[in-house]
């Protein structure tokens, strides 16, 4: 099939020459733009090379602005250039998961199939349905709820279909045998409504069906293959419900045959393999033959090494498959496949242009497989790695946060070196600095989808744009990268950190890392100048943690917090904690002889995360007053060993008293402010009030780069769909959002106080281990460090924290002490005082953290 690449690139040289011959409103515009687009689009199926997408998709749409009328002369190109338009802008959807391509492609495929059924005819409408209901699938798979109405209207487009006239060029026939393998699909992923018509039992009559349509088409049909693997497929699934080890053999036999069909640098080439690799391994469970998993597993490599498959998520995903099964099988190359798997999440990231799009790849996109890094960290921990392990996690958590922090590398000591190192330095922060724009840009509305004919997106595709802009800046920074790493010194530049650094991280304290994963469980106790330290935990630990996260969310969205549903839930949770983490942490801190009110940092992950793990106890004491974690060693939280590392560099230590900014808004649902307000304005010597009115959007970013700390007494409001949407409520309903805040660069931040409701919380719409909350993203613009609050907090409890807290911050004994080791202990201290005042509840005192340095 490359073959004829040479021929398709010569006529698209021409078109390209004739097109101008045609301005528009020429009546043969749309033949020119045809004949343009099909090469175009021609080409794209065969190299599958973005550009060739990126030029498709504004010129189809051109031809959008005409009505799309049965009658009109043109309709038939009209028809065509409709179709491969919504088929790009699947594909695009595919590699990039932007909404408007989503919502677009939908939309243009269901008009597609609402027109005429000749038209249909003529569209080939297997194609139309197979790629709508793959759009379907993914709608169905990221809703909250399963919605009927999607399976509905595959039934319905299904049921049409298999009414037209078979001999129309075998459409019929093809279209019945794959709306039921379509639909055999959907009903895996959740209970659809058609998921009671037992489709298995079609598989004979699918089989039967599509081994007719083989009989009608000629050896060279593109649509051969893609039968033959449909077929392979039914067989597999057939195989798997009834062990007939006949249906086994003949699957094994025809995906053989379509491999030989789609040669390397098919885009369905990598699909076919995984499916012969998964046929192979079934048959090893069979029949033992050591040859066959060997070879499922080289498949594996097959479809990763193909330099022609350029997706890198599929490819991800298969990586991560390869994984499984390697170390399912004890394989020697696991090591190999997880490494894979965690080098190809990062490029992954890159099919997403913004942030929050990113973040929706990693959350509905990935899914369980966002855990791989915990899965690589507990291969390593099983073999004895340790230091390896933690390389591996750090690897492969705060993935946003990470590449943030990527595109804000420091260039001074570049910038001093000899050659072109200054010159260098300029290009990478300026190709840097259009990324950050783009990343952290607003994105357009997902819901402003017109009616197909409109001129809206079709004149702008300000998506396909934006995401053009980002391939290019890619490739020009990963360019600067590699000849900045032929520079002397400089071969590690934005390599993954090595152990040998990051153990550096604990140079204050040790910090403590759990991994949670379904694999095995572990505590990793990272010390500075040494390799870590193992504490096993019991087998149980990974059920029982996460049962305790599902009790503690659900009783909190079931019952109030100063309820006493949720203090008994929330004692429950502390003491199993105890017996989980802290008794055997503390134990072993003992025995590394680490003295107590020593500082310890927790860096958990998955659901570990939701869990206040400082506050675990109580612990056995002969005293009256009940004692748990923070009594003993003063906590604080960290999202990666890197963001700690990063919060400690270049700390100068400027004259006290620091300055202080106050943001408030105080209103009858906060009426504790106004204290709030005036205890820290008393305690603090220098600072500036930005209340009511003043405490808009504009000022308080202005005046964020010119204090050294924040005080936040506010409304926070809580966004677990749109996390980057989560912010602090200020005057008029004006927002200062978390993606606002990372926008922000504060080279001389160092406290940031968060008297704010849930402005350090995870829920279950979070990727847990991404890390995105207010409170960590205050550290990554800037803050070395953050209080913040795990939940709803009582009005009356900022008035009385901030003096205790303030008070300790603010003493004489405390200058020259950093604000990190300040606030840490402050806030412990302030901590105890606010749990023995009279009346208040668990929840109160267990609600505030400390994050960073």
């Amino acid at each position: 099939m490359h073959d004829i690449l040479p021929v398709v690139s010569a006529d698209i040289e021409r078109a390209y020459t004739v097109l101008p011959l045609f301005p528009r409103p020429h009546p043969l515009r749309p033949r020119a733009i045809a004949a343009l687009g099909t090469a175009l689009y021609c080409r794209y199926l065969i190299s599958r090379h973005r550009d060739d997408l990126d030029a498709l998709i504004p010129l189809f749409t051109e031809v959008l602005l005409l009505p799309l009328d049965p009658a009109a002369p043109y309709f038939s190109q009209i028809t065509k250039i409709f179709y491969k338009l919504a088929c790009c802008l699947a594909f695009r959807f595919d590699l990039s998961r932007g909404p408007e391509d989503l919502e677009y492609a939908i939309k243009y495929y269901r008009h597609l199939l609402a027109l005429p059924s000749k038209a249909i005819v003529e569209l080939n409408p297997l194609e139309v349905l197979d790629n709508l209901t793959k759009l379907l699938v993914f709608k169905v798979q990221s809703a909250t709820e399963v919605q009927p109405d999607h399976a509905d209207e595959v039934v319905g487009i299904f049921q049409r279909l298999a009414i037209l006239d078979p001999s129309s060029e075998h459409v019929g026939s093809i279209a019945k045998s794959m709306g039921i393998i379509l639909l055999a699909r959907l009903s895996q992923f959740g209970p659809m409504r058609f998921q009671q018509t037992s489709l298995y039992d079609h598989c004979s009559q699918a089989i039967a069906r599509l081994n007719k349509s083989l009989t009608l088409l000629p050896s060279e049909h593109l649509l051969r293959p893609l039968a033959l693997i449909c077929i392979a497929t039914v067989l597999h699934h057939r195989f798997t419900h009834d062990k007939q080890l006949r249906s086994l053999e003949e699957s094994i036999t025809y995906t053989r045959t379509v491999l030989n069909l789609w040669p390397p640098g098919h885009p369905l080439r990598p699909g076919c393999l995984a499916l012969l690799s998964a046929s192979l391994r079934l048959r090893y469970a069979f029949f033992g033959k050591v040859e066959d998993f060997e070879e499922s597993m080289a498949l594996f490599l097959s479809a990763l090494d193909d330099e022609e498959y350029a997706n890198p998520d599929a490819k991800y995903q298969i990586a991560s498959q390869w994984a499984a099964c390697a170390r399912a099988g004890r394989h020697p190359c696991t090591a190999l496949a997880y490494q894979t798997a965690v080098s190809l999440m990062h490029s992954s990231l890159v099919l997403g242009p913004t942030l929050p799009i990113q973040h929706r790849l990693i959350r509905k996109r990935w899914g369980e497989l966002a855990a791989v890094p915990l899965y690589y960290a507990s291969y390593y921990i099983e073999v004895g790695a340790l230091e390896r392990a933690v390389e591996t996690l750090e690897q492969g958590r705060g993935l946003l946060w990470s590449e943030m922090r990527g595109l804000r590398t420091s260039m001074d000591r570049l910038k001093l070196s000899d050659g072109d190192g200054a010159a260098l330095a300029e290009r990478f922060v300026a190709v840097s600095e259009e990324l950050e724009n783009i990343a952290t840009s607003a994105e357009a509305p997902e819901d402003s989808v017109e009616r197909p004919g409109d001129a809206d997106h079709h004149t702008s595709d300000a998506f396909g744009r934006m995401m053009e802009k980002v391939h290019e800046l890619e490739r020009k920074r990963a360019e600067i990268t590699e000849r900045i790493r032929a520079l002397p010194d400089f071969g590690d530049f934005l390599r993954a950190v090595p152990f040998e650094a990051l153990h550096t991280a604990a140079a204050c304290g040790p910090i403590v890392i759990i991994n949670h994963c379904r694999y095995r469980c572990d505590i990793l106790i990272v010390l500075h100048g040494s390799s870590p330290v193992h504490i096993p935990t019991g087998e149980d630990f990974y059920s029982r943690t996460i049962k305790l996260k599902e009790h503690l969310l659900s009783t909190r969205a079931k019952h109030a917090l100063e309820s006493n549903q949720y203090q008994h839930a929330l004692r429950f949770v502390l003491e199993e904690l105890y017996e989980l983490v802290g008794r055997p942490v503390i134990e072993k801190l003992h025995e590394l002889e680490i003295p107590e009110q020593s500082r310890v940092w927790w860096c958990p992950t998955s659901v570990l995360c939701s869990l206040p793990l400082h506050a675990a106890g109580p612990i056995e004491s002969d005293g009256k007053r009940k004692r748990y974690f923070s009594d003993v060693y003063v906590s604080s939280y960290t999202p990666t060993l890197s963001a700690l590392i990063e919060s400690r560099k270049d700390i100068t230590h400027t004259p006290d008293p620091p300055s202080l900014l106050i943001v408030a808004q105080p209103d009858v649902s906060l009426p504790g402010v106004w204290g709030e307000i005036e205890v820290v304005q008393k305690l603090a010597q220098s600072a500036t009030t930005l209340l009511g009115p003043r405490a808009t959007q504009q000022s308080v970013t202005k005046q964020l780069s010119h204090h050294r700390m924040v005080h936040f007494a506010c409304h926070g409001t809580l966004e677990p769909d749109r996390p980057f949407d989560t912010a602090f409520l200020l005057r008029g309903g004006e927002r200062l959002s978390l993606l606002d805040i990372v926008r922000s660069r504060l080279s001389t931040a160092e406290l940031a106080v968060l008297s704010v409701c849930h402005a350090a919380e995870w829920t279950d719409a979070y990727t847990p281990d991404e890390a995105l909350h207010l409170t960590a993203a205050m550290q990554y613009c800037g803050f070395r460090s953050a209080v913040g609050t795990l939940w709803a907090m009582a009005d009356t409890d900022g008035r009385d924290l901030a003096e205790h807290f303030y008070r300790r911050v603010f003493a004489e004994e405390e200058q020259g002490v950093s604000l990190g080791e300040r606030s840490a202990r402050a806030l412990r201290d302030a901590v105890r005082k606010l749990r023995r005042k009279k009346g208040v509840s668990l929840e109160r005192w267990v609600n505030f953290v400390h994050y960073g340095a």
